[in-house]
């Protein structure tokens, strides 16, 4: 091959012999170095493509990792909450028809997340489920606290309430009307008798306040004790009070004995109930075979 090369400012001319097997070398490494720069520029691009990949997993990654992390402090949350409804649930079937610890696990076969389910979940609709249950257990676990607190505060009430008898003795007379043994006259009896030796116990029949100790005209020495829900009882023809005024007792404190103060036959207590200044039966408000 023959490649000739004119100057028409000097007339010259240049001849130039080129062998076809150069020719066509040179061709082949020209081709050869294009295929590798494109070969070259393709890696790169699919390189900075899979790494643009690789730092989308990353961060889709921590984001699992957050929502797992999430998961596993709800969990322990519900975990705690459902212990504490599992203690209390037993106090509270005694006490009322309440929904059943087992209705509120189950809360998720119905409107939570299906056990047999699971799987076909996203973690997104898996956590907001969970979310949902966790806000019900909470809800369910106030409204039972709740009632814990209001039963506790009934048996704490109940403490309050007369419910024994205030001396080991004998009855002699009852609540309502019927003669008086120094009038003749029928007058109202506000309390009951108990006949007992002098010196007997006399117990306080439930817990409360001494209201007050007095000496009177007809009743003799008395102890009044203020309760509870308006309940007051009396205590009257003691002797040796052993409670002074503003004094706390409980149930079965001995707070006096039987005596023959006041205007009496014989020793005996006069007990009496009162609600809201109203005499009631005392008998109402025994409970037989009562430790005291």
């Amino acid at each position: 091959m023959e490649i000739i090369i004119i100057n028409e400012r000097k007339n010259k001319t240049l001849n130039f012999l080129i062998n076809w097997s150069i020719f066509t070398l040179i061709n082949i490494v020209i081709i050869a170095v294009l295929i590798l720069f494109v070969y070259g520029v393709i890696n790169f691009a699919r390189g900075r493509g899979d790494y643009k990949r690789l730092q989308q997993l990353t961060r889709e990654n921590g984001i699992v990792q957050r929502e797992l992390e999430l998961m596993e402090t709800e969990i322990k949350s519900l975990n705690a909450i459902l212990d504490s409804l599992a203690k209390g649930d037993t106090v509270l079937k005694n006490f009322a028809a309440l929904r059943p610890l087992e209705a509120v696990i189950s809360y998720a076969g119905e409107e939570g997340v299906q056990k047999d389910s699971v799987e076909n979940k996203n973690l997104g609709q898996l956590s907001t489920n969970l979310d949902e249950l966790l806000s019900k257990v909470e809800n369910q676990y106030s409204t039972n606290k709740a009632i814990l607190a209001y039963l506790n505060q009934k048996e704490h009430l109940k403490n309050f309430i007369p419910s024994i008898a205030p001396v080991n003795g004998w009855f002699m007379r009852g609540f309502g009307y019927c003669l008086d043994p120094f009038t003749g006259t029928v007058k109202m009896h506000e309390g009951i008798d108990i006949a007992a030796p002098i010196g007997t116990p006399i117990f306080v029949t439930a817990n409360g306040v001494v209201k007050k100790v007095q000496n009177t005209k007809d009743f003799g020495i008395i102890i009044e004790v203020n309760h509870n829900q308006d309940f007051i009882t009396i205590y009257a023809h003691c002797q040796n009070p052993r409670v002074n005024n503003g004094q706390s007792v409980k149930r079965g404190d001995i707070i006096g004995y039987v005596g023959a103060s006041g205007k009496t036959t014989g020793p005996h207590l006069h007990y009496e109930i009162r609600i809201s200044g109203v005499p009631v039966d005392p008998l109402d408000y025994i409970i037989l075979n009562t430790s005291q």
